[in-house]
């Protein structure tokens, strides 16, 4: 039992300063961002990348269309405007422009330009929460120099810790640890520092305490600078002597776990004495808490309760001061156990019913299941098998509820590359509606283009036939001239001619009517056929737009559905396996509840068989005492008037009545 709950306080022990991502992969991109056009180049290097990205943003997007830039700029153009909006935190449209780069790749891209837009999609899949989709983008870079490589290295290992992946951190971390002696002191701390981490997680304690002294050692001596130039490390603190006393701290709690999970109890204890010699009087830093609570589970482990009780509540009041309601219920259930240890029970139901209160206030599952059960343990101890019961059932169904938790924090990575994936089908969408517009605003100049063309060419031809008749008038005068001159000659053939003359300009007018009529009839034509055109292209347009909405509503729908469904299979077969559990327990309780009932009937039997033989014997010795007392006439001839009280207190008395014949009554 003490092992059990010894195993339970290490679980309950959580130092976990997390992993704080050292740098940010933006050089790569950077570097790899280059124009070819001497004037896009100047632009590009003129720009203050820390400060002008707003800048960047509202001059690029005037280069695009232009004919002079080359593929190449214009693909180094996108990639740079997607990490505009990346750094102003605007993740959609940076996502967008990086698929455009991406789509263009083929027929653009050049040099180093891929990797430094596959560097840039791995780093805006992180911002969404994808770590599984930036990991597998990370795994298909290949790039040449040794800082790159690094880089690449160890942000993978970051994705593989951060979703529980740590057999993979661990031989990424131990391949970063090839270049970290070039690079920087803070980096090869930090990949010693989470090979320790990882190894803590799988269990290897030799390894996690060499690997705790070897990060110990590196930032202790610290034999070169403590940063890169060439990286852009994220912490809050700029004074370098404050981060190193804060990464030794660091080191240091780090190293006093490692001593305590692989035996060496003292060693550990005065490692963290050591530590908290540092800190001053008053201190209500959450890092002296910790020393001070590991400090009690250490003493704990060296059976040095009284102790081990002092440094807890060391920790507890600084806990209290920060309002950390978790880690106060952890350290109540700590004291709790201690008290366990020393059976002072009181102390244990009054410590864990703080714990209760304090972990249902910050929704702790985990330390409220322990605090039930450590109550339920206790009560046991104390043959309170109700209450313990009662609480054994608490603890079953917030456990219960926990790893539910956790099971939903642990699918979480899955969620968001599912997200992800439904982010891009929009992106890809918006990337098509927008070159649908283009192409709709590049029908609608050629169909203008078009009718001004035709406009043209009619005005044309509306000037040639007006010149057309005007010559011809003119042939009529003339000829209406010359026939007057020979009117008085010849007037027969001149009515004869003019007749002529009629007939033969109703013709042409006829025809140039005809002519007229066809045209206007062709231009209407093609007018009608122009608008049909159109209309077909907005019907498809929006066609093309109803199946990606219907697309991507029945992938949200199927996705929700299987979800739902997943829940309630998962959720259906606990409360079966809780039933038939219960149910094993009651028929073994039943059985042993017959077992006992007929022992105590067979020791009834028996009880009542030894009653009858008791009493009979004590009848059969009331018959042998009645026998040898005198009777009452030889008492009455001796002594004359007389009386005798006689009662036995049950059956049988033990006074004797003598009389002899002098008179005398003993």
């Amino acid at each position: 039992m003490i092992k059990k709950y010894l195993h339970i306080i290490l679980f309950l022990l959580v130092l976990n300063y997390g992993f704080a991502q050292p740098f940010k992969l933006d050089n790569i991109v950077f570097e790899n961002v280059n124009f070819e056009d001497e004037g896009g180049q100047q632009l590009y290097l003129e720009t203050d990348k820390e400060t002008r990205f707003n800048e960047l943003i509202q001059i690029l997007p005037q280069y695009y269309h232009d004919k002079t830039v080359s593929p190449a700029d214009e693909a180094a153009m996108t990639i740079l405007l997607s990490y505009s909006y990346y750094y102003q935190d605007e993740y959609y449209d940076a996502l967008v422009f990086n698929r455009m780069a991406t789509k263009d790749m083929g027929k653009k891209m050049t040099g180093k330009l891929p990797l430094a837009n596959k560097t840039l999609t791995a780093m805006i899949y992180e911002k969404f929460g994808d770590l599984l989709g930036a990991d597998k983008v990370l795994q298909a870079l290949t790039p040449e120099k040794n800082l790159h490589k690094y880089q690449i290295v160890v942000f993978s290992a970051y994705m593989n810790y951060k979703t529980g992946n740590f057999k993979t951190a661990y031989s990424q971390f131990q391949n970063g640890t090839r270049f970290t002696s070039e690079i920087s002191v803070y980096d090869e701390f930090n990949c010693y520092y989470h090979l320790s981490k990882c190894a803590e997680q799988l269990e290897i304690k030799n390894e996690f305490l060499a690997f705790a002294m070897m990060a110990d050692s590196v930032i202790r001596r610290k034999n070169g600078n403590l940063f890169s130039n060439d990286l852009s490390y994220t912490f809050s603190v700029k004074n370098e002597s404050e981060i190193l006393d804060s990464l030794r701290k660091q080191s240091h709690l780090n190293l006093a776990v490692a001593y305590r999970k692989t035996g060496f109890l003292l060693t550990a204890l005065e490692e963290l004495d050591k530590s908290i010699a540092v800190y001053g009087t008053g201190s209500k830093s959450p890092e002296l808490a910790e020393l001070y609570l590991n400090k009690g589970i250490t003493l704990t482990l060296l059976q040095k309760n009284n102790e081990a009780s002092a440094s807890l509540i060391s920790a507890l009041k600084i806990y209290s001061d920060l309002n950390n309601n978790s880690k106060i219920s952890e350290t109540y259930n700590l004291l709790a156990k201690n008290n366990y240890l020393r059976q002072d029970f009181g102390k244990v139901i009054d410590q864990c019913n703080e714990s209760v209160e304090y972990a249902k206030q910050s929704n702790d599952l985990q330390n409220l299941a322990a605090a039930y059960l450590i109550m339920s343990e206790t009560y046991s101890a104390n043959n309170d098998y109700v209450n313990s019961q009662k609480y054994y059932k608490l603890y079953v169904s917030t456990k219960d509820a926990y790893e539910k938790e956790q099971e939903k924090q642990n699918s979480v990575f899955a969620i968001r590359q599912s997200e992800t994936k439904i982010i891009l089908q929009k992106v890809e969408s918006d990337i098509i509606e927008s070159e649908m517009r283009e192409m709709e605003l590049l029908n609608a100049r050629m169909t203008a283009d078009q009718k001004e063309q035709e406009n043209i060419f009619l005005k044309q031809q509306n000037e040639l036939r007006e010149k057309d008749l005007i010559n011809k008038q003119l042939e009529k005068e003339q000829i209406q001239r010359n026939l007057l001159i020979m009117q008085s000659q010849l007037e027969n053939e001149q009515l004869q001619m003019k007749y002529i003359e009629e007939q033969n300009e109703k013709e042409r007018q006829i025809a140039e009517n005809n002519e007229n009529k066809k045209n206007l009839e062709l231009l209407n034509t093609q007018k009608d056929a122009a608008d049909k055109q159109n209309k077909l292209n907005s019907l498809e347009l929006k066609a093309t737009k109803s199946r990606q909405l219907m697309f991507i509503i029945i992938m949200i729908i199927m996705v929700l559905f299987i979800a739902f469904m997943v829940y309630f299979i998962v959720r259906f077969r606990k409360q079966n396996k809780i039933i038939e559990n219960n149910i094993q327990i009651i028929n073994k309780t039943n059985a042993e509840l017959v077992g006992t009932i007929e022992q105590v009937n067979v020791q009834k039997a028996l009880i009542e068989t030894k009653n009858e033989e008791i009493t009979d014997s004590i009848a059969y010795a009331k018959r042998i005492q009645n026998a040898i007392l005198p009777h009452a006439s030889a008492i009455k001839n001796l002594l004359g008037e007389n009386f005798i009280i006689y009662r036995p207190k049950d059956i049988v008395a033990g006074d004797f009545l003598l009389a002899d014949r002098r008179k005398t009554i003993l």
